[in-house]
């Protein structure tokens, strides 16, 4: 199993199911079980609930590195493909509606008189340019 690796280095082990452990945490001075091991086939989960000791923290005690929870597969090493994915038009459309309410708190600041400070042109700003690169992408400019 994948989690052989970690279960040799700890103390304390107690088996809770074919793929579950509690062990003593390597990280720091753990007087019960506190660390939980979860061993899911291609990787290893950890997690401390003792003094939540990071899996980093973790592996390192018992002189393993991050990689070495994870299965090695040719899919680990692919590279990601720089393919652009549409943005679903709900979160689109969610954006558009945020940047529109900015507009209409600055214009109802606007119409009673109000004058816009500094850090409102800059979010007015932020937002022309969000929807002038938003309508080129989406072949309206």
């Amino acid at each position: 199993m994948l989690s052989d690796r970690l279960l040799e280095g700890l103390e304390g082990i107690k088996q809770t199911s074919s793929t579950t452990w509690m062990a003593k945490c390597p990280a720091h001075d753990d007087g019960t079980a506190s660390l939980s091991i979860r061993d899911v086939g291609d990787r290893v989960l950890v997690h401390c609930f003792g003094q939540g000791c990071s899996v980093h923290e973790v592996a390192a005690a018992v002189g393993l590195e991050i990689s070495d929870l994870f299965e090695r597969t040719a899919d680990n090493y692919a590279m990601p493909s720089r393919e652009r994915q549409p943005f679903p038009a709900r979160d689109v459309l969610a954006a558009v509606a945020e940047d529109v309410a900015i507009v209409a708190v600055a214009a109802a600041q606007i119409r009673q008189g109000y004058p816009l400070s500094e850090a409102d042109d800059v979010a007015l700003l932020s937002v022309e340019a969000r929807l002038r690169e938003a309508a080129r992408l989406g072949g309206g400019l």
